[in-house]
């Protein structure tokens, strides 16, 4: 008897390690947000704890990230197979901070992912993957709200704001710029708006800058003095639409104010003349949005080449 009940004090321990490992899971009635590998296959049959319909409830909820006086906000949320990023439907959450539900949306042993499509009002967003797995699967979001962006222009000693903060349009008096002449010109930039901002944390923004390739060279005629400037490829609204160059910037957030860059422009291939388009630089950022082909991408225009995401808007540089 004595070695029967030490077999049984074993096999006990053993499980209770067993469940504190996850190598056995115990059905718990929340929602297990973990990131998946992206291929989309089903979760192991001993794993599932949907119920008898093999579907599972999704309940979202979504939090404000920059406005701590409206704590909940509710932009469509559209649910995907992660493995093929085809969407499925969309959910709208609550603003009364209780979890908004749709009932038996989700097939059991699925992979998804939440995702924040091109809005009008936040910035795109993403959940990592999920299985579902559960009879009720609870994913909470943290999400910025949408703003577009708005500049300054001081002289390169910060001598004068020649015009105040805009959007879209000339931000200095004109400068006078010769054949090999260089003017500097300090470009202040902020999110236009109090609590939101301009650009995904998850994905890219931009600077596209559009000038006359007769005056101005790529390497040289066109530069910026700011190390989280990077530049890179054009992204296709800026190409689509003639841009030259284009620096990878982070996101403007209402919440680090206001930042300054130094742009040097070079007359290095000849001189500026009236007829010459004034340099513009504008603002662009990545959405993710809903294909032709009903999966979920990202870019910086949608398949019809409109553009996403929050409203571009530009300064430009008058020079004579």
């Amino acid at each position: 008897m004595g070695k029967d009940n030490n077999l049984v004090i074993v096999v006990a321990a053993l499980l209770v390690l067993a469940v504190a490992t996850g190598y056995i899971k115990l059905p718990s009635g929340q929602a297990q947000s973990a990131v998946g590998t992206g291929t989309g296959a089903a979760v192991s049959a001993g794993t599932l704890y949907c119920g008898d319909d093999k579907l599972a409830d999704l309940s979202v909820r979504i939090n404000n990230k920059l406005d701590a006086g409206n704590s909940y906000i509710a932009p469509a949320v559209t649910y995907a197979l992660a493995g093929s990023g085809k969407a499925v439907a969309t959910i709208t959450p609550n603003t009364d901070g209780t979890f908004a539900t749709s009932a038996n949306v989700l097939n059991c042993g699925e992979k998804y992912k939440l995702y924040i499509l091109n809005s009008a009002s936040v910035v795109s967003a993403s959940s990592p993957e999920f299985a579902a797995d559960e009879a009720i699967e609870r994913i909470e979001m943290t999400v910025a709200n949408s703003s577009a962006v708005e500049f300054a222009v001081f002289s390169s000693a910060y001598a004068n704001q020649t015009v105040g903060f805009r959007t879209d349009g000339v931000g200095n008096i004109t400068d006078s710029l010769a054949a090999n002449g260089v003017l500097t010109k300090i470009v202040r930039y902020r999110a236009a708006t109090g609590t939101a901002q301009f650009g995904s944390d998850e994905l890219n923004t931009f600077i596209c800058a559009d000038f006359s390739l007769a005056r101005f060279s790529i390497t040289n005629g066109v530069s910026v003095d700011r190390s989280d400037w990077v530049v890179t490829t054009l992204p296709k609204r800026c190409s689509s639409a003639g841009h030259d160059k284009a620096w990878r910037i982070p996101a403007v957030k209402a919440t680090e104010g206001e930042r300054d860059v130094k742009i040097t422009l070079r007359a290095d291939l000849g001189d500026p003349v009236s007829t010459d388009s004034n340099p513009r630089f504008l603002a662009v950022d990545e959405a993710t949005y809903r294909a032709q082909d009903g999966t979920v991408k990202i870019g910086t225009e949608d398949d019809t080449a409109t553009d996403i995401g929050e409203t571009n808007v530009f300064i430009e540089l008058s020079l004579a």
